[in-house]
C-alpha cells in the first residue's frame, strides 16, 4: 500500500531515509498491533486469558438470567425460590485481531437451589478448548432477595488453564452486584451493576465494573425473543468493552427451555479497532 512521506522525512542520495513516527499517530491502532504481535507470540497466554475473560462474562449472564427467571415466573413470592434449577450452554468464540484468527468452544453448566424464600445457592462449572490448550473454571454463587424486584448476587471463581508454550495458569475472582427484574405485560427487563476483582498468574490484581441489562419479550406461543447489553470495565490502563446480544429461547415445557444466541464486541477501547469478538451459544434450562 502506498503511503505519502510526511513533511519531517529526510531523504539524500548520500543519505539514508530516516523517519520518525507522528506524535499523532492512533494509539489504538498501537494497541490493536501490540495484541497481534502477542497472539502470535504467545497465543496459550493470550487466548486463554481472552476466553476466560469471556467464560467469567458468560456465567455472569447465566447466573443473573437463571435468577430473574425465578423471580418472573407466575409462582407466588412464598415459593419462587423454593426449587431447583439447572442449565447448560455451549458456545463457539471467534477472535480476531488485525488479520489473525483463533476459535474456541467453551462449555458452561450450573445448579442451584432455594434454601428459602430469600435465598438462592448455586454453582457453575465450566470448560474450554482453545489454540494449544485447555481451560476448566468453577463458579459459585449466592443471591439474595430483597423483595419481588431487587436482589442481591455474590460470585467467586476460580480457574485453571494449560497452554503449550505456556504452561499452566491459575486465576481468582470474585463480585457483587445489585439487579432488578420488572415483568411488565409481555415484557421482562432486567438490569444490574456490579463491583468485583480478579487475579492470575499472568496479570496484576485488576478491579473490575459491569453493567448488564437485557429485555424478553413473551410472543405467547413459546417463543421468546431476547435482546441484551453488556459495558465491563477495568482499572487496568482504564479500558472498557461494550458486548451485544441477541437471541431467540423456545419453551419446550412448562419447566425447561432451549435458547440461542449471539453476541458481538461492539466497543473496546483497549483493543482498538481490528479486534472482534463473535460468539454463537445453544443453551438449556429447567426447573424441578
Amino acid at each position: 500500500m502506498k503511503h505519502d512521506l510526511p513533511p519531517h522525512l529526510s531523504k539524500t542520495p548520500a543519505s539514508p531515509i530516516k523517519y520518525e513516527r507522528p506524535k499523532e499517530m492512533n494509539n489504538k491502532f498501537i494497541k490493536s498491533t501490540v495484541i497481534a504481535i502477542l497472539s502470535a507470540a504467545t497465543p496459550g497466554i493470550v487466548l486463554a486469558d481472552q476466553v476466560q475473560d469471556e467464560i467469567n462474562k458468560q456465567i455472569s449472564n447465566i447466573i443473573s438470567n437463571a435468577i430473574n427467571a425465578r423471580l418472573a415466573s407466575t409462582l407466588t413470592p412464598e415459593t419462587k425460590p423454593l426449587d431447583t434449577g439447572a442449565y447448560g450452554s455451549l458456545s463457539h468464540l471467534r477472535f480476531s485481531a488485525s488479520g489473525s484468527r483463533s476459535e474456541s468452544d467453551f462449555g458452561i453448566a450450573g445448579i442451584d437451589y432455594g434454601i428459602n424464600k430469600d435465598v438462592i445457592a448455586g454453582v457453575a462449572l465450566s470448560y474450554a478448548d482453545f489454540r494449544g490448550g485447555h481451560g476448566t473454571g468453577v463458579t459459585p454463587y449466592i443471591a439474595y432477595m430483597l423483595n419481588n424486584v431487587w436482589y442481591l448476587k455474590g460470585t467467586i471463581n476460580y480457574s485453571h488453564s494449560s497452554a503449550s508454550g505456556a504452561g499452566n495458569s491459575d486465576a481468582w475472582g470474585y463480585g457483587v452486584s445489585i439487579n432488578a427484574v420488572k415483568k411488565i405485560d409481555n415484557w421482562r427487563l432486567s438490569a444490574g451493576v456490579g463491583v468485583g476483582g480478579s487475579s492470575s498468574d499472568n496479570s496484576n490484581d485488576t478491579t473490575n465494573y459491569a453493567a448488564e441489562g437485557q429485555a424478553v419479550y413473551d410472543f405467547g406461543n413459546k417463543w421468546f425473543a431476547v435482546a441484551g447489553l453488556n459495558i465491563n470495565a477495568t482499572d487496568r490502563q482504564n479500558s472498557y468493552s461494550t458486548t451485544g446480544s441477541v437471541g431467540i429461547e423456545r419453551l419446550i415445557t412448562k419447566d425447561a427451555a432451549l435458547s440461542f444466541k449471539y453476541s458481538t464486541l461492539i466497543d473496546d477501547n483497549f483493543a482498538g479497532p481490528g479486534v472482534d469478538v463473535d460468539i454463537f451459544t445453544l443453551g438449556v434450562r429447567a426447573r424441578f
